[in-house]
């Protein structure tokens, strides 16, 4: 929310929060891509909702406007903060300079509704997706410690106490890379997401001896 919009969020009832929680509802009951006729026949948008196979586009008009807000209001907040020069830096912020900039032109500078777009993507598919894996990693940790506890070993083996991992350590941690690895297996990003499971036995990286972990 701060990298897209520069806002911080303070509260679970913020204002924002609740339009990005109205949109995942949205996008987790309206079932993956094919699954309603009306997918298949958009012509069906147009009949009655009293016409069999419509029943998803009465609901698919009523959610337009729930995703219609998560596009406008942000942004709209942020042009506001703008005038008033009280805004925050952010993704959104930078777009809308470029906009106002006549010598910036080309393909490259998005259109307001690009800015939108964009921005919207941007933090919808971040919000739920982050976490839903941090809360589905905290809730592993916690029920299986001594996985923690060797985590954490490691990580102070590799890196110490005095900074956090980076990316360069990364090829230094494989017990690490596989708790991460196992998360994403596991967790389900969003609502409407499917469960997966190995087919087979497998493993996903080896110890400093050459052992499958």
């Amino acid at each position: 929310m701060r990298v897209v919009y520069g806002h911080q969020v303070k509260s679970d009832d913020d204002a924002f929060m609740q339009l990005a929680n109205s949109f995942v509802d949205a996008a987790s009951n309206s079932g993956p891509i094919g699954n309603t006729p009306v997918d298949l026949f958009p012509w069906l948008r147009y009949f009655p909702s009293w016409f069999p196979g419509t029943y998803y586009a009465k609901k698919a008009r009523s959610w337009y406007k729930t995703i219609r807000k998560i596009y406008d209001i942000p942004v709209e907040c942020v042009q506001v903060e703008m005038k008033d020069r009280t805004v925050t830096r952010s993704f959104v912020s930078d777009k809308l300079e470029e906009l106002r900039d006549v010598d910036i032109t080309g393909p490259e500078v998005l259109g307001l509704e690009e800015v939108k777009g964009a921005a919207a993507t941007l933090f919808t598919a971040g919000q739920e997706t982050s976490y839903n894996t941090l809360t589905g990693f905290m809730l592993a940790m916690i029920l299986n410690p001594t996985i923690q506890q060797r985590a954490y070993e490691e990580i102070a083996t590799v890196v110490g106490q005095d900074r956090l991992p980076d990316l360069s350590d990364r090829k230094s941690l494989p017990y690490l890379e596989c708790i991460l690895h196992e998360t994403f297996r596991c967790v389900r990003f969003m609502r409407a997401s499917n469960c997966r499971k190995v087919a087979y036995r497998a493993s996903l990286g080896r110890s400093s001896s050459g052992s499958a972990r």
